[in-house]
C-alpha cells in the first residue's frame, strides 16, 4: 500500500518543529537563570515607585480651584519582568514540544497541540504572549519615564487584549473558512476585510500604545538630546515588538488569496466538496507551519534581544540611582 506523502509531510514539519521549539525553551531557561544571576550578583537599584495620581476637590462649602496630587501606588523591581518574560517562554515552548516526543506521541496534549496547528489555530501560544508581551511594555513604559501606576495596569491590559485578539484572528479565520463550504455561502460574498476584522483591530490597538510610548520617549529626549544608541535603541525594539504582526498578517493573507483561487463560484455542495476541502485544509496547513516556525523563530531571536536590550537598559538606569 502506497504511502501517504501529505502525511509523511506533516510528520517531517512536525518533529522539525517540535526539535526547534525545545531548543529555543531552553535557551529562554539559560537567559531567565542568566538575568537572575546578573541581578542579585551586581544589586541592582531597580525598584521603581508607582505613583497613583488623583485630584483633591475643594470640601464641601469651600471655594479655590482642585488640586492635583499623588500617593505611592507600589514598588516593583524592574528585573522581575524580564526574568518572568523569559521563563514563561521557556514554560511555553516545554510544554508544547515535551509531550510531542516520539514516546507520547499519541498524548492528548501531542494531539491537541499538533491538531491546533493543523487548522490554523493555536491558542496556547496567544495566552503566553498575553503575559510575556505585557510584561515587556511595562518594561518599555518604565524606561520611557512612567511611574504612573494607573498607566501601568492600562499598558498592561491593552498589550493582553491585543495579543488575544490574534488568537480571535485565527478562530475568526477557521469559522470563516468553514462558513465557505457550506451550501449557502459563494465567493462573491468574500472580502479581504471581512476576513481579516480581529486582526486589523489589534492593530489600532497596537498603534494607541505605541503612540503613547512614542509621545514619551520623544519629550524625554527634547530635553537631553541623547547619542544616536538611544533613537536606535527604541526604534529597535519597537521593530522587534511589531514583527510579530508582521507574520500574523502575512500567514491570514497568503491563507485568504490561495483559498480565494480554488473556491468556486458556486456553493461547495454543488461541485467536488471533498476535493474543495482537501485542498483548503492542505493550504491552512502548509502556512500554519510556516507561520509556527516563524513565530518560534521570533522568539529566539527578537524576545530574546528585546529583552535584553530592555535588561541592559535597566541596569544603566539602576547604575545612575534613575529609579530613586
Amino acid at each position: 500500500m502506497p504511502k501517504d506523502k501529505t502525511k509523511d509531510k506533516t510528520e517531517i514539519r512536525r518533529s522539525l518543529l517540535q526539535n526547534f521549539t525545545f531548543g529555543t525553551g531552553m535557551v529562554h531557561l539559560l537567559s531567565a537563570m542568566i538575568a537572575t544571576i546578573v541581578s542579585y550578583v551586581t544589586n541592582m537599584n531597580d525598584t521603581l515607585s508607582l505613583q497613583r495620581n488623583f485630584v483633591v476637590w475643594p470640601a464641601d462649602g469651600a471655594s479655590g480651584p482642585f488640586t492635583f496630587t499623588h500617593a505611592t501606588g507600589m514598588s516593583v523591581m524592574l528585573r522581575w519582568p524580564v526574568i518572568l518574560f523569559f521563563t514563561l517562554s521557556f514554560v511555553y515552548q516545554i510544554a508544547v514540544s515535551v509531550p510531542d516526543m516520539e514516546y507520547t506521541r499519541n498524548h492528548l496534549w501531542s494531539m491537541y497541540y499538533s491538531g491546533c496547528i493543523i487548522h490554523g489555530v493555536q491558542p496556547l501560544r496567544w495566552v503566553e504572549y498575553s503575559f510575556s508581551a505585557s510584561f515587556l511594555m511595562v518594561l518599555v513604559a518604565a524606561l520611557n519615564g512612567v511611574n504612573d501606576f494607573h498607566f501601568m495596569i492600562l499598558i498592561f491590559f491593552c498589550t493582553w487584549t491585543l495579543m488575544m485578539l490574534g488568537l480571535v484572528q485565527e478562530l475568526y479565520a477557521k469559522v470563516y473558512r468553514q462558513s465557505y463550504m457550506s451550501s449557502v455561502s459563494i465567493k462573491a460574498d468574500s472580502t479581504y476585510i471581512s476576513f481579516m476584522i480581529p486582526h486589523f483591530t489589534g492593530w489600532i490597538l497596537h498603534a494607541v500604545v505605541w503612540l503613547l510610548m512614542w509621545d514619551k520617549f520623544v519629550m524625554s529626549v527634547n530635553e537631553t538630546a541623547p547619542g544616536a544608541w538611544v533613537y536606535a535603541f527604541f526604534g529597535f525594539v519597537f521593530t522587534l515588538y511589531t514583527s510579530f504582526g508582521i507574520v500574523q498578517l502575512v500567514q491570514m493573507s497568503c491563507i485568504y488569496v490561495e483559498l480565494m483561487k480554488i473556491l468556486p463560484d458556486e456553493p461547495v455542495v454543488q461541485n467536488d466538496p471533498v476535493g474543495f476541502y482537501k485542498a483548503a485544509d492542505a493550504i491552512v496547513e502548509r502556512h500554519s507551519y510556516q507561520s509556527e516556525f516563524a513565530y518560534v523563530s521570533l522568539s529566539l531571536v527578537c524576545k530574546s534581544v528585546t529583552a535584553w536590550i530592555l535588561f541592559g537598559g535597566i541596569g544603566a538606569a539602576a547604575s545612575k540611582n534613575a529609579f530613586s
